[in-house]
């Protein structure tokens, strides 16, 4: 075995190892919920049973979560715990991949250390015990960002990375939204000729196309209108205004509050909550955020802000760093990620944020920061010594 691939496997143990140890010994606890039963985990209870979510309307919630979760339950006779190993794979997976983009970014010291450190990071280590779609997402984001970092060189990068990009917005719909910038990406920045960016261009929308065609069609076979990925995915393109007519007049009436609000107010209130640090007093909500039907987020645990300020908050100002090495240096893979994260932070933040909307780009803050911290090296020692 080769020394990269023992690299590869130390860190796939280590972190396959801390969530199934964190799961049996931690989250087994009285007072912590592991939050088994989720409506993803609902979902694919329904796929593993039958084939009747086939032809019926069983979830609004994309299906690419469930579809492998279903699998896992499957193979186990429907035990729970099977979702809670096809995270701690999936959580483990993430982390060999920041490896890979950390060895791109800054060299294979710098995607060693990022990766131990998504290795033992709290929150993604938390999530990884709760059946829901954002671990998943996490890996197909950045393996994503790891395929775009690097121009192309062959039509089989554009369509892999097509087929990641599919993989992704069946899993989470709201990457859709991403896709305008991807477009200008490929057209600009997929190689140094405009003609290959181009070819590349629609080679990866067709093949995209091509990916969703089997869902919108079962999509048209149920709801009778052209549905692409699910009804999340209406909600998110503003498509198609008569399904769930009921619900979504419902949701109007409740959001009547917050249209009141200034939409400045709520995306500058939203964006305090994703790039949250801290949490020691009780969210205060306005009066029309209460219109709205929002609750207040509870004041954080003691060892909660602790660990956020240990794991999260120190990697913030290195992070910005990291940003300004990257724009310095013209580091196309540095570049690449902090336009990802900002680009994924503002369609975040316009519906909401919190700790959990910060997940998928968490990957990324600890790669830009760590490359900051090498950078910073890398300039010491070349400072000529004073005789």
């Amino acid at each position: 075995m080769t020394a990269d691939r023992r690299t590869l496997l130390a860190l796939f143990s280590i972190a396959f190892g801390l969530r199934i140890l964190f799961a049996a010994i931690i989250g087994t606890q009285p007072g912590f919920n592991p939050n088994l039963v989720t409506s993803s985990a609902r979902y694919a209870q329904e796929i593993s049973s039958g084939f009747d979510w086939v032809k019926e309307p069983v979830s609004p919630q994309a299906p690419g979560y469930p579809m492998l979760l279903s699998i896992a339950f499957l193979l186990s006779g429907g035990r729970p715990w099977a979702g809670i190993i096809l995270q701690a794979i999936l959580g483990a997976l993430t982390v060999i991949v920041v490896y890979r983009l950390g060895e791109k970014l800054g060299g294979k010291t710098c995607g060693a250390i990022a990766a131990i450190w998504l290795s033992l990071y709290a929150n993604h280590i938390l999530f990884a015990n709760i059946l829901l779609r954002d671990i998943l997402a996490c890996l197909l984001l950045v393996l994503l960002i790891h395929l775009l970092a690097r121009p192309f060189s062959q039509m089989r990068y554009a369509t892999f990375s097509s087929l990641v990009y599919a993989a992704l917005v069946h899993v989470e719909p709201l990457y859709l939204l991403l896709f305008p910038a991807i477009a200008v990406f490929l057209l600009v920045k997929a190689t140094r000729h405009a003609l290959l960016n181009l070819q590349y261009f629609f080679l990866f929308t067709g093949f995209l196309l091509i990916l969703s065609l089997p869902w919108t069609i079962r999509n048209y076979a149920v709801y009778r209108q052209p549905i692409p990925i699910s009804l999340e995915a209406v909600d998110y393109l503003r498509l198609a205004p008569g399904v769930q007519k009921e619900k979504r007049e419902a949701l109007d009436t409740a959001a009547e509050g917050a249209r009141r609000m200034s939409r400045i107010q709520q995306f500058r209130s939203n964006t305090v909550e994703f790039w949250r640090v801290t949490r020691f007093r009780a969210e205060e909500l306005s009066e029309q955020a209460r219109a709205s039907g929002r609750t207040g987020e509870k004041a954080w645990s003691l060892r909660h802000n602790l660990i956020n300020m240990v794991s999260y908050g120190l990697l913030l100002p290195l992070f910005a760093l990291g940003i300004i090495f990257a724009i310095r240096e013209k580091n196309r893979v540095g570049l690449v990620i902090a336009a990802t994260t900002f680009i994924y932070c503002a369609i975040r933040v316009w519906s909401f944020g919190s700790e959990r909307a910060r997940l998928p780009v968490e990957p990324f803050i600890i790669l830009l920061a760590f490359y900051a911290v090498f950078q910073i090296i890398d300039k010491v020692r070349k400072q000529p010594t004073e005789t």
